[in-house]
């Protein structure tokens, strides 16, 4: 068919680009990458903490060639100490399975009960191990890597028991442990301005405005979306109209809702302290023999995604591609409160290639994503509570701990199941806004 033909066309090219990107690094200067040493990270850890860094590896020397994972562990003194964690397909089915019990709500409470206990389970396997090395510390800082990168810690337990991890330490994590180091350092921005994405018109077609924007702004950024996106279909999602006055009314910020919610109005908005999108989200999973970009497998939807042929210059998808090119630079807090926005493709030893580090590398300070798919009408009423407390003055981390704490306890049972409640993970900077 027509359709067959254009995308064996486009794999083509795609493989084509690939091969003249290659010959072109060849003919680039030799970069020589900043290497931190392990004493210079522990200065920047606060006193009564350390840093956990886990890895999946493939031993040199295994006869059977398997992954394993390894916990690395360094406190504010700079001693350090590394934790064999076992065969990582034990870890990563346990996980899977651990994830799939927490993504519907309950019909019966022993669902709710299957939940925790099978993140109990993924505990012993990842925290357990390591009570030795934590001892009496206050702060643990986190930084995933593969397949732990979809385990909410906020649901773990350093013992089995009530006691989760928020319960007995100050959970921080972080994309990797150098972002101490670049968090450590005062921003020179004053920021003061919020915006809100709210409600998209996933079927509108075209927006005269955003060519007046386009003319203005001949450098926003190009398009470019997965293929596998072509035929997607996005339902309205109402819920998150509710959630994003409530949001734009607590934080006095301009709020773009339907037809006005679109790619290129949010490509030109400048310095934001936060920035909070209520849309779908995707991550697509790998095919076999896909030559693809790894940050075209996850983004966001905004208006126009259901016909994105349309609008030529706006095709309704903000990919993870895109927004590592975007300047949010002296954002405080970037919050993508949608289904699977944390996800992203898992590379060993590279982390979350996903919004998360798309987020990261564009240069806002933290983001606050959803691991899977969330009930728009129970985000609502979180993610109020999680500004309300943000607002009076709590750090970013300890505002998402006490609105899961407080679900946790919800007068509404549903809520105190961790679909609810766990999706939401914060990565980067942990510390209050100055509003």
């Amino acid at each position: 068919s027509l359709r067959d033909k254009d995308k064996k066309e486009f794999l083509n090219l795609k493989e084509r680009k690939n091969k003249l990107e290659k010959k072109l690094y060849r003919l680039i200067p030799e970069i020589k990458p900043k290497i931190f040493e392990v004493e210079e990270i522990a200065k920047y850890l606060p006193k009564n903490s350390l840093l956990i860094e886990y890895k999946k590896y493939k031993p040199f020397f295994s006869k059977n060639n398997e992954a394993r994972y390894i916990a690395l562990i360094i406190n504010e003194n700079g001693e350090k100490d590394s934790i064999d964690l076992g065969l990582a397909k034990k870890i990563d089915n346990q996980i899977k399975y651990a994830y799939a019990q927490s993504t519907s709500l309950p019909e019966f409470e022993s669902q709710f009960e299957n939940s925790q206990r099978a993140w109990n389970y993924v505990s012993d396997l990842i925290i357990t191990p390591l009570k030795k090395s934590i001892g009496e510390v206050e702060t643990l800082f986190i930084s995933p890597d593969s397949q732990i990168n979809n385990v909410p810690f906020a649901a773990l337990s350093l013992d089995k028991g009530d006691k989760l991890l928020p319960d007995s330490f100050n959970l921080r994590l972080l994309t990797t442990g150098r972002e101490l180091i670049s968090l450590s350092k005062k921003s020179n921005t004053s920021n003061t301005n919020s915006i809100v994405f709210a409600n998209p018109n996933y079927n509108n077609s075209s927006n005269p405005i955003q060519e007046e924007i386009r003319e203005k702004n001949p450098f926003s950024i190009s398009q470019s979306r997965s293929i596998d996106l072509d035929s997607a279909h996005w339902d309205q999602l109402p819920g998150t109209s509710i959630e994003g006055k409530a949001v734009a009314k607590l934080l006095d910020a301009k709020l773009f809702e339907k037809d006005d919610a679109t790619v290129i109005a949010l490509e030109n908005q400048k310095n934001n302290k936060i920035i909070h999108i209520a849309s779908h989200a995707f991550y697509l999973e790998d095919k076999e023999n896909k030559i693809e970009d790894s940050m075209l497998r996850s983004g966001i939807v905004f208006s126009g995604a259901n016909l994105p042929d349309a609008n030529p210059l706006d095709d309704g998808y903000l990919m993870a591609l895109e927004i590592a090119r975007l300047d949010w630079e002296g954002t405080d807090l970037v919050v993508i409160s949608a289904c699977e926005s944390g996800r992203g493709k898992f590379l060993s030893g590279e982390g979350l290639y996903g919004l998360k580090r798309a987020i990261n590398v564009a240069g806002a300070k933290s983001s606050l994503l959803s691991l899977w798919k969330v009930d728009d009408e129970a985000t609502a009423v979180f993610m109020k509570s999680f500004y309300e407390k943000l607002i009076m003055g709590e750090g970013k981390a300890e505002a998402l701990i006490n609105t899961q704490r407080e679900f946790r306890n919800h007068k509404n049972k549903n809520y105190r199941h961790p679909y609810i409640w766990a999706a939401f993970q914060l990565s980067g900077d942990w510390r209050p806004i100055f509003f």
